[in-house]
């Protein structure tokens, strides 16, 4: 008999990596106020992830990898958290802002206890970690699943060597 534990399953799924560029200033410079902005972002995150259709899978202080059924749920939800934080921002001083970066990354994944495993989610996370504040960054293999279902502008901003 298989141990429930043990039980896992593979499919394709969008994945999300997000994070709030700059938080570790933020919480040196006033720790309280990091932290409210850190809740307003966290419901944010998370009732738009809902949204759409994203599971949470992780949350580690300041980012979110959360999976989407494909690729469409997973570009239109960040569009929205970009849109809602812009407007957020608007009228701020810098300290006062929330400004994320987006990664979206389509692929084969393992889930084993409820979580991602494999290099795809390394792949997204560094995809992430190389988007500008304020912007998404998705992969080739999520445009191909977007580009005909969306309408949506997008810049090509060719190969970049991850490690």
């Amino acid at each position: 008999m298989t141990n429930p534990s043990e039980m896992r399953t593979q499919k394709i799924s969008a994945i999300m990596f997000t994070d709030i560029a700059g938080f570790s200033k933020k919480l040196s410079e006033d720790e309280v106020r990091a932290f409210d902005l850190l809740k307003t972002h966290d419901a944010l995150i998370r009732v738009l992830t809902a949204k759409f259709d994203g599971k949470v899978l992780k949350s580690l202080g300041d980012s979110f990898m959360v999976e989407f059924p494909n690729g469409a749920n997973a570009v239109k939800c960040a569009v929205e958290i970009q849109k809602r934080f812009w407007n957020f921002n608007r009228g701020k001083m810098e300290s006062d802002t929330i400004r994320i970066r987006i990664g979206i990354h389509i692929s084969e994944t393992l889930i084993r206890h409820g979580d991602i495993l494999g290099a795809d989610t390394a792949i997204v996370s560094r995809i992430e970690a190389m988007t500008e504040p304020n912007r998404i960054c998705i992969s080739q293999e999520a445009y191909e699943h977007i580009k005909n279902v969306l309408p949506i502008q997008v810049f090509k901003v060719g190969l970049l060597e991850l490690k």
